[in-house]
């Protein structure tokens, strides 16, 4: 362990996430206490040796004053000073960020700007008003809207959606999928852009980017009948890479807008080089498990460090199951087939650390409690896992 500077005491969110749990190591590396609020006492940290502390909390989703209250009095009573809402609870926490203690730092931006980041066509007027290049996009609030679009080809998504949830591929004359767009939860129709897929994670204070880390989209969770591209989906292997053009827009857009938090983007970058961001998520993202436990990751997180912090380009990390269940049909679609194999057998595996092994034993066990998330909510996994965290408008 580690130890820079004082040591402070850090609570984070949604730690049944191995995203989060690769965080929570990196934090406690560096000499902090991390202590984790879920909705449930099964989740992946509770089983990891880097937390100090963990708390059960109200669904952020479905007793939204209740958890506020809870996760208040968790900072009051273990002397919180830093509070990080690592998914869509960060929405929530914004907008109550002011019944926090002052003694706490609750680490996001206000609430209307997150707001405009997590919907999908709030964030492309967001763009365009910056006079940033956009995706030809349609607000579609009718199935009436649907008859309009004028697009050969284009994906079509729920404003409040992640990891490529409710998202379709669809050509001009396909038969509609089943969805009942509306004011109140809308969608867009944005036009199919084909080239090279991007994400990127920042972590930001202020309107300055502290660290950040890009990677391509190669091997994904794909659904039978839904998107049948990489574009949007979520990724299964993790390897950053050197992008100035990438990195450039993201400190502009960041200190245009003054953010501060977690964030991360999707970008497609055409043949011909031009750059389009069709989508943001102010909140965690894989992009954080790119990072070495000495890349000092922690001063990101305070905004103590003077130059940027970039992700370590040898790092290669999988999540290896969804590889098995999901990435093989990814690589037949793209024939990255030998790619494929290179990558599960040389890729390390995300969860897994000899100095914190039960956290990978548990991933059987724990795999119980999914299935029955799976069957009880009536949802494929991704959806299952955090329908207790998601932020729906």
């Amino acid at each position: 362990m580690k130890w820079r500077g004082l040591m402070k005491r850090i609570l984070i969110s949604n730690g049944r996430s191995p995203i989060t749990l690769d965080f929570i190591r990196n934090l406690s590396h560096a000499g902090h206490e991390v202590y984790v609020s879920e909705t449930s006492n099964l989740h992946l940290s509770r089983f990891s040796n880097c937390v100090k502390k963990c708390f059960l909390v109200p669904s952020p989703r479905f007793a939204p004053l209740e958890h506020v209250k809870k996760m208040v009095e968790i900072v009051k009573n273990e002397g919180i000073d830093f509070v990080v809402p690592a998914w869509e609870d960060a929405l929530l926490i914004a907008k109550h960020q002011n019944k926090f203690p002052k003694t706490c730092t609750v680490f996001t931006s206000k609430y209307p700007l997150l707001y405009k980041l997590h919907n999908k066509s709030l964030f492309i007027n967001l763009l365009e008003s910056e006079n940033i290049k956009i995706p030809k996009t349609v607000l579609i609030e009718s199935l009436d809207d649907l008859d309009k679009i004028e697009f050969p080809q284009y994906a079509l998504k729920a404003c409040y959606s992640r990891a490529s949830q409710s998202v379709y591929k669809i050509n001009q004359g396909d038969p509609y999928p089943e969805i009942e767009p509306s004011s109140d939860q809308p969608w867009v129709a944005q036009e199919w852009l084909e080239g090279k897929s991007f994400c990127t994670f920042s972590i930001c204070h202020k309107g300055r980017v502290h660290a950040h880390s890009t990677y391509p989209v190669d091997f994904t969770l794909q659904k039978k009948g839904r998107i049948n591209s990489t574009v949007g989906s979520y990724c299964m292997t993790f390897k950053a890479v050197e992008h100035e053009a990438i990195l450039s827009w993201v400190q502009n857009l960041i200190k245009n807008i003054r953010y501060t938090g977690l964030i991360a983007f999707d970008f497609i970058e055409l043949p011909s080089g031009e750059l389009y961001a069709i989508e943001c998520n102010p909140r965690i993202t894989s992009g954080i498990t790119l990072f070495s436990h000495d890349s000092k990751i922690d001063e990101a997180l305070f905004g103590t460090n003077s130059a940027l912090i970039s992700a370590d380009l040898a790092i290669e990390k999988q999540i290896t199951p969804g590889m098995l269940l999901y990435g093989w049909r990814s690589a037949l679609t793209c024939k990255k087939l030998p790619l494929f194999f290179s990558r599960l057998f040389h890729f390390k595996d995300l969860v897994f650390q000899k100095s914190d092994p039960l956290p990978f034993f548990a991933q059987a066990f724990l795999w119980l409690k999914h299935s029955y998330d799976i069957m009880r909510f009536n949802k494929r996994l991704h959806g299952a896992f955090t329908h207790d965290l998601d932020f729906e408008g």
